[in-house]
């Protein structure tokens, strides 16, 4: 883009230099492109706040994944903290389980070494330990000790039993609490998973953001000092066409005033010596009628300059004023002059050309929105803003009345209306003047 503007303002500086009247066509030229340019700046403009936009949505989406990566990261505290417990479990299911083991080894080798006495000595019955008894007292004794051997015998299996069983569900206890740990380990290696992608994707989007919008905002600033430098081409081209507009009005004054003598004289030639009173009165007339032509001549000589009545209502059919010409409170700028007024219509309504003259600008003028400026001669404008549309372009030759744009409220503007300003002046558009001095 930077290119193709560069290489546009070196064809109007060389059409300048080559021809005459280069300057008109070369600013006209530039002016379009300061107009591109324009609509560029405002196309990247509402791309930024789109952007922002954007960054305000995705800001309220990184809330909700931050939100998300600390609820996560509890369930990870509290996976470990689970996991902490099922390991405590563990240990102790191990020591019990060990303890269990340990009282079924001590039994076994209790039972062993019995059973091994008893191999040796030979297997004696209970029988026998009581039919062998000397005497009746012996008896008793006897039976009495049997008694105490099988129940001794019979609680040593109960225990074995029973230590047997705890043993099992210890073994099965540790096999779940296993399984169980295993679970948890593999939920928290899926929970750190997501917290890692979800942390990688708010920092991805965060800087992307950030990115565009910093790029945008360069484009503009590009984009805006070549707009700067177009615009100071332009009103170096126009202050020049206004000095040769200047000259050749004051050349054509010259010979319209030296043409207005020698018809004088030539009217007194023919004259000679009629009536002294009759001579008066020619003079009177002919002095009278040069001074019609000369205003005549002065009016026809600008750029379709103001009739002597003074400009049209622009707006026709709507007088209301809503902000006049003067100091005022401004919604967007607080306390400034109000350069023009305010004239509210309905939108799309017609916008016309205050008198005749050339448009020198037509597009969007920054605060001004969609602007239209009619030059009316060397040192007079008109300035129409605000418009939703423009019906004529840059270059364009109008006349009084005739439409120049439609009636909205683009740029700094809270409605739909017409800004109308009277501008006066030579140097680049003039400064504002009071409008009801022209109307």
């Amino acid at each position: 883009m930077r290119n193709k503007i560069m290489m546009i303002i070196a064809l109007v500086l060389i059409f300048t230099m080559l021809f005459g009247t280069g300057a008109v066509y070369g600013a006209q030229v530039g002016r379009q492109d300061y107009n591109q340019v324009q609509q560029q700046i405002e196309q990247e403009k509402k791309k930024l706040e789109e952007g922002k936009a954007e960054e305000q949505s995705l800001a309220q989406e990184i809330q909700g994944l931050e939100t998300k990566i600390s609820a996560v990261e509890n369930q990870v505290a509290a996976l470990q903290s689970q996991i902490s417990t099922t390991e405590g479990k563990i240990a102790a299911a191990k020591e019990e389980l060990k303890q269990a083991q340990e009282s079924i080894d001590s039994q076994d080798a209790n039972l062993n070494l019995r059973l091994r006495t008893m191999y040796k000595n030979g297997s004696i019955g209970f029988l026998d330990v009581l039919l062998g008894s000397g005497s009746i007292s012996e008896f008793i004794s006897n039976i009495d000790m049997v008694q105490k051997v099988h129940a001794s015998d019979k609680k040593v299996l109960a225990t074995l039993k029973d230590d047997y069983k705890v043993v099992k569900e210890k073994k099965e206890e540790l096999d779940a609490l296993q399984s169980q740990l295993s679970s948890q380990k593999q939920q928290e290696a899926e929970k750190q998973a997501q917290l890692t992608a979800n942390k990688s994707e708010v920092t991805k989007k965060k800087a992307n953001v950030a990115a565009s919008n910093e790029a945008r905002q360069d484009n503009i600033q590009d984009l805006n000092a070549e707009a700067d430098h177009i615009m100071a081409i332009i009103q170096e081209e126009e202050r020049k066409a206004r000095e040769r507009e200047e000259q050749e009005r004051k050349e054509r004054e010259e010979r319209e005033r030296q043409q207005k003598q020698q018809q004088q004289a030539q009217n007194g030639n023919n004259g000679s010596s009629g009536n002294s009173g009759n001579s008066t009165g020619g003079d009177s007339g002919n002095s009278s009628g040069g001074s019609s032509d000369k205003g005549n001549s002065s009016s026809g000589g600008s750029s379709g300059g103001s009739s002597g009545s003074g400009f049209t209502w622009p707006v026709p059919g709507h007088t209301r004023i809503s902000s006049n010409y003067g100091w005022r409170i401004c919604p967007f700028h607080g306390r400034e002059k109000h350069t023009g007024i305010d004239i509210p219509a309905p939108y799309g309504t017609a916008v016309k050309a205050a008198d005749s003259g050339t448009v020198i600008y037509a597009g969007y003028l920054g605060s001004y929105g969609n602007a239209v400026i009619i030059r009316h001669s060397s040192t007079l404008y008109t300035l129409y803003a605000h418009n939703s549309s423009l019906v004529v372009g840059s270059g364009k030759k109008v006349s009084r009345g005739q439409t120049v744009a439609k009636i909205g409220s683009t740029g700094s503007s809270t409605g739909n209306h017409l800004h109308f300003e009277v501008r006066k002046g030579g140097n680049s558009y003039g400064n504002d003047v009071n409008p009801w001095n022209y109307l």
